[in-house]
């Protein structure tokens, strides 16, 4: 999830509960830390990965 995700949604679960803009604060090291704590990361997909056949997946 990027740093701007996270912030518009922060923004949005605040507004849901009534909590006014100006007393947030999503700085950097805190997106940082609620990344890492929830164990999010950005995950970039390589064209050729995106290319194989669905139906020549094993199936679960």
């Amino acid at each position: 999830m990027l740093k701007k995700n996270i912030r518009e949604k922060g923004i949005e679960f605040a507004y849901a509960l009534d909590i006014k803009k100006e007393d947030l604060l999503f700085s950097s090291d805190w997106i940082t830390k609620f990344k890492k704590k929830n164990q999010l990361h950005y995950i970039t997909t390589h064209s050729e990965s995106e290319s194989a056949l669905l139906e020549s997946l094993p199936e679960f």
